[in-house]
This record gives structure tokens, C-alpha cells and sequence, in this order.
């Protein structure tokens, strides 16, 4: 059970934060695509007769080193892009003065790590274009952006990788603000980032019926639409966020503006079934209940749900039983994955960062791709067009993953 935070110093405040997305290359971009009602899905050719919905990122500059780029995946340079996004939204270059590098953490979401990079290698050296690079491990393994951004940096104190699937980087969050609570770190660096756009991946998502298969006359987002009645799965995506995180008190000795405050912060597993939710949502129940005690809120607090629904049959009904059963009728809710795609382990962190988005313009953004509400298995607020949030209310933030992963995180509004 995480603390209930009660003196107005031990709330962990937001002062930095980022994404990196299909909408666009950092948070206004994204934001004001979002709320235009854009969306970044397309069709990829698998085979003959396949065509799959997919999200890659915009081309732009991701502000990267030619050297970085180079030694590292994908997944890795996304996730630096949004750190340093992250950080200078902070105000703050690498480690800071009035934090030793002991005391700052890292703590990372990834649902493959750098998966791409081991595919590649194995194609390559398979069709002998040359020997196994010495380099491989170092950045394949799922650490890599942790470590990466801990030698960038400079940060000596915990440097922690999670892979809860597509709820590891919301877990990476709440695990973020335990540790400031608990007074093990001072500030911290927490996010995550995925790119999973190879073909192993996207076969099995598509066997296991989780990616939205194409007619050859269709569009991608016509197949991709969370909530609605004709959904038929998801659109794999790729992208990074990453937010800066300290207590209350610090943010404030060094004038930090504070965008928003993590609350409330829900964990937990289905235990029942490696691809599928358990049906009626009970563990989708239990950590957002556990977000809410946290915090020391109830139901009325929460002024908008982003909802994980991907868009497939069991996961979105099994989410919307349990909003029903733990917010009641009418309060807002909206899954964004209808635009931006799936993007697995850096989902959490990227809704997370749309959530702070939600607070700082006081606008929630449209249910993308929706045409007609599945009456059995969509929430009763599911929101159509954009809409004002509630003076002073709270957003909560789902994500749940493969392995029945569960996380739940609650954030409060900032200072103007």
C-alpha cells in the first residue's frame, strides 16, 4: 500500500516534463495536433495480405548527438530526446547544485528495451554481413537508456529499469514518487520510452489478434477505435516522455515552477492470464482504488480518466466495468491510443505527461476514433469533442499491460 500523503511539504511535485510522440516532437506539438483531432496512424504492408495499423514518429531533429544516435537503438534515443526535453523544462543542465549526484535517481519503463537492435544484428550477421558487433549487448539490453542517462548525467544514486510491459513506465512514475516519499532520493528522473516496430513483434501482436488488421481500401484509423463498438485492436506506436520529480519543499527553495503534482499512485496484477484482462476488471479496479487512498481522495475528486483502452474487444469492457464500478456515471473519460497508437512500455509515461497537459490548460482531449460506443462496453462520460475540465479537479491515468500489470496514478493541479 503506498502512504497517504497528508503535510502540504511531502507532495512530490512535477517541475520538468516531455514526450516525444506520433503527433509531434515534444509536448506542444503533440498537444495541439491531439486537440485538433489529428491523428498519426497508418497502414503498413506485412505481407501480401497483411496491412497493419501502426504510429512511427514525425521526421524532425530529436536533438540527439550524431555519437549517441550511432551506438545506440532507437529506443534509447527517443528516451534521451525526452529527458533532455524533460530537464531543460525543469530548468536544470546535469547534476544540480543543490542536489548530490547520490541523491537523484533514474527510474526507467520499456517494455523490449532495444529489442529493434537485437533483430537487426541477428538479420544481418545470419545473411553474413560481418561478425556479432562487440557493441550489441550494451545496446540491446533493457537497461540501456537507464544507463545511458545515468552516465550522461552523472547520477550516482538508484538507476532502476522497469518492464511491466505497457505499464511499465507509469510504474516507473509511481515508483518515482515512493522514493521521495520515503526520503530515499531527492530528485528524480522518471520515464520511458519504447519503438517496437519490428517484424517478430508485429507478427505475434497481429496472431494473438491485439493489432488492427486492414482492408486494402481502409484506413488506419477507421480499424483503431478505443471504446467503440466496431474496435478490432490497437495500432502499435513508438515514442518517450520523461518528467523531473522532487519534493515539494526543494522544488520550491529553487523557485521551480511547479506544473502539476503525482498524488496518488495504484500497483497491482491480475494474476490471471499473460495476454488477456481479467474480465471484469478487478485488478484494473483495485490499484485505481488504491491510487485514490493514497492520495486520501474519493470519486468526486477525479475530473478526468485517460483510459488505457487500446481498442481491443476484453481490454477496453474490462476497463470500463471498473470505472463504473469505482467513479460511477458521467465523470469524463478518453483514451488517446485512437491518435498517438500504442507505443507499450512508454505509453504510461506519455499519457502521464497528456494527463499533466489536461491540468496546465484546463482542456481534455476528444476520445480518438470513436463512431459508435459499444453500450456494453464504454464508459458512460466517454468524451466526443474537447471539453473543460473541472475547476480544481484531478486527473487519473491508467495503464494496464500485458501479464495482467496494473498501474494507476493520480495527479492534482499545479500553480499558474
Amino acid at each position: 500500500m503506498t502512504p497517504r500523503l497528508r503535510a502540504r511539504d511531502q507532495r512530490v511535485a512535477i517541475t520538468g516534463f516531455s514526450m516525444v510522440t506520433p503527433l509531434g516532437l515534444d509536448v506542444e506539438a503533440t498537444w495541439s495536433a491531439l486537440m485538433k483531432g489529428s491523428s498519426a496512424l497508418e497502414c503498413r504492408i506485412l505481407d501480401e495480405k497483411h496491412l497493419v495499423a501502426v504510429a512511427p514518429l514525425p521526421e524532425g531533429d530529436l536533438g540527439v548527438s550524431a555519437r549517441v544516435r550511432t551506438v545506440s537503438d532507437r529506443g534509447t534515443v527517443l528516451g534521451a530526446s525526452a529527458a533532455a526535453m524533460a530537464l531543460e523544462s525543469a530548468g536544470l543542465s546535469i547534476a544540480s547544485s543543490d542536489v548530490g549526484p547520490e541523491r537523484m535517481s533514474i527510474m526507467v519503463g520499456t517494455s523490449f528495451g532495444g529489442i529493434g537492435s537485437l533483430v537487426d544484428e541477428d538479420r544481418r550477421t545470419r545473411a553474413g554481413r560481418g561478425r556479432v558487433s562487440p557493441r550489441l549487448v550494451t545496446r540491446a539490453i533493457p537497461s540501456a537508456l537507464a544507463s545511458h542517462l545515468a552516465i550522461e548525467y552523472q547520477v550516482t544514486g538508484p538507476v532502476m529499469t522497469y518492464m511491466g510491459a505497457c505499464a511499465a513506465s507509469a510504474q516507473a512514475l509511481g515508483e518515482a514518487m515512493l522514493a521521495i516519499l520515503t526520503g530515499r532520493c531527492d530528485r528524480v528522473l522518471a520515464g520511458g520510452a519504447d519503438t517496437l516496430f519490428v517484424d517478430p513483434i508485429m507478427w505475434s501482436l497481429m496472431a494473438a489478434g491485439a493489432l488492427a488488421t486492414l482492408d486494402a481500401d481502409e484506413s488506419a484509423a477507421e480499424a483503431v477505435r478505443p471504446f467503440d463498438r466496431a474496435r478490432r485492436g490497437m495500432a502499435l506506436g513508438e515514442g518517450g516522455a520523461f518528467f523531473v520529480l522532487e519534493s515539494e519543499a526543494l522544488a520550491r527553495a529553487r523557485g521551480a515552477q511547479i506544473y502539476a503534482y503525482l498524488v496518488g499512485f495504484g500497483t497491482g496484477n491480475d494474476a490471471h492470464h499473460v495476454s488477456a484482462p481479467e474480465p471484469s476488471g478487478l485488478g484494473a479496479e483495485r490499484v485505481m482504488r488504491m491510487a485514490m487512498e493514497s492520495a486520501g481522495v474519493t470519486s468526486r475528486d477525479i475530473g478526468y480518466v485517460s483510459a488505457h483502452a487500446t481498442g481491443t474487444k476484453l481490454g477496453d469492457a474490462a476497463e470500463a466495468a471498473a470505472l463504473l464500478r469505482v467513479l460511477g456515471d458521467g465523470v469524463p473519460v478518453s483514451s488517446v491510443k485512437g491518435a498517438l497508437g500504442h507505443s507499450l512500455g512508454a505509453a504510461g509515461a506519455i499519457e502521464a505527461a497528456l494527463s499533466v497537459q489536461v491540468l496546465r490548460t484546463h482542456m481534455m482531449p476528444a476520445n480518438t476514433g470513436i463512431e459508435q460506443p459499444d453500450t456494453a462496453g464504454a464508459p458512460s462520460g466517454l468524451l466526443f469533442a474537447p471539453s473543460q475540465i473541472k475547476p480544481g479537479a484531478l486527473v487519473l491515468s491508467n495503464s494496464f499491460g500485458f501479464g495482467g500489470h496494473n498501474v494507476s496514478l493520480i495527479f492534482a493541479p499545479g500553480e499558474e
